[in-house]
């Protein structure tokens, strides 16, 4: 097995064990969840979520991980929204007169 310098698997390691999590998912420990949502958010490439999306023996489990960790708006993006709505509104008022 594979892994980085903090001993989390990484490449085919990484993969099968995140694809182990999702085959079993919701059923996984708040340890593993995070494990997750980590490998999701720092270490997976484009290559790498494309290879999990199309395993058909994980579907389930990973529409619904990245329907309730992944794919929502939390606070952040909200605001994010909110500020950039504000710039192109002020910019049109700047704009207009």
């Amino acid at each position: 097995m594979t892994e980085d310098e903090k001993g989390a698997p990484t490449g085919a390691d990484g993969i099968a064990r995140t694809a182990a999590l999702l085959k079993r998912y919701p059923e996984i420990t708040g340890d593993e969840l995070g494990s997750l949502k980590n490998w999701f958010a720092k270490e997976a490439s484009a290559l790498d979520i494309g290879t999990l999306a199309s395993d058909p023996t994980i579907s389930s489990g990973y529409a619904r991980f990245r329907k309730e960790h992944i794919d929502k708006f939390g606070l952040r993006d909200i605001a994010i929204l909110i500020v950039a709505l504000a710039v192109v509104a002020g910019l049109i008022f700047w704009i207009v007169s």
